[in-house]
């Protein structure tokens, strides 16, 4: 059924993806209703398969390419009547919730408390311009957040109009960052950690998901390392943020000293000076700091500011403390 996926420049997408992506190159024709009733259909063999779910995921794929065919690119009328027309900037999102309504009100009747979640991701992160139904939640994903600024900051206009204009939906969200997405060079995020988490559950935001980098010896997409390498610089940034998943308001420079007394001992101090450097370097770089910014910015600043010789003196002078094996390695 090539007809039920998007069309480009007149011709439908062909979704095929050999080995080896990760990604459809399509998403979905939003308005035909053959393919709505298929969906349902493939909808309910999944439902059947997971009897104690209590919600299943309709998402997005990863791509920009939505359905540009006649029907799908007709203006929107809207329940009050107006008019929403392509090239309003939530006319896509619109498209799209008002098929995972359907999705939504079919779950309701066939199989009542079941939700639809999904990532409001792309297009998508935009809200739309109809109610969404109140068993859909929302997985918000700001991937264009700057990493150095809380969410509800000037610099981070951008993602958090996105988010505080989903709050007038009603709806259940998630939270979706990534902090934990970059190179080896140490981001200081816990403290934007604390002050995003703190505005999320004064905004009854109903969780949070970061996405890490695992801690393992495969190659790493962002430095030319493993992806190990993440953790040996920033895993104090990432223990941090898990203890304010407990508790937002706790100090975050008290946690940091609790982490490097605990992992380095008699060399905790010369570790505190060293990530200072590396933090005071990060956050006065005019780059900003998103999942895919390039971690050699920061490097070449720290060489630019002429610290790497005074940082490498740093780390010789807590080495040679009488360390723990492991407080030794790191």
């Amino acid at each position: 059924h090539p007809e039920y996926y998007s069309m480009k420049n007149g011709k439908r997408i062909d979704p095929f993806v050999p080995k080896g992506e990760k990604t459809c190159h399509a998403q979905l024709c939003f308005t035909n209703e053959n393919m709505i009733a298929d969906f349902i259909k493939e909808l309910e063999k999944t439902y059947a398969t997971t009897s104690n779910a209590k919600s299943i995921a309709v998402c997005l794929e990863d791509n920009h390419n939505a359905c540009t065919c006649p029907e799908c690119m007709k203006d929107i009328v809207l329940p009050d009547g107006k008019i929403l027309n392509s090239k309003a900037d939530n006319f896509q999102s619109t498209r799209f919730y008002m098929f995972l309504n359907k999705l939504a009100k079919y779950m309701q009747a066939a199989h009542p408390g079941v939700h639809i979640c999904t990532f409001a991701y792309h297009y998508a992160e935009i809200p739309p311009a109809v109610q969404v139904e109140k068993n859909i939640d929302i997985i918000l994903c700001p991937i264009y957040k700057n990493v150095k600024y809380p969410v509800n900051s000037p610099e981070n206009d951008y993602s958090w109009s996105r988010l505080r204009n989903w709050f007038p939906q009603g709806v259940q969200i998630v939270v979706y960052d990534y902090y934990g997405i970059q190179g080896c060079f140490p981001r200081a995020v816990d403290k934007t950690m604390a002050a995003d988490f703190q505005y999320e559950y004064e905004n009854k935001v109903y969780g949070e998901h970061a996405e890490l980098i695992p801690d393992n010896d495969k190659p790493s997409r962002y430095t030319n390392g493993t992806q190990a390498d993440f953790w040996d610089t920033n895993a104090m940034y990432m223990w941090v943020g898990s203890q304010l998943l407990w508790d937002p308001y706790e100090d975050v420079d008290a946690l940091r000293k609790e982490f490097l007394t605990r992992v380095y001992g008699p060399a905790a101090q010369d570790l505190e000076e060293f990530f200072a450097i590396c933090e005071r370097v990060w956050k006065e770089h005019p780059a900003a700091s998103k999942y895919n910014t390039s971690q050699k910015y920061y490097w070449t600043a720290l060489a630019e500011r002429g610290e790497c010789e005074t940082i490498r003196k740093i780390l010789e002078r807590a080495a040679a403390k009488p360390l723990a094996p492991k407080a030794k390695k790191l």
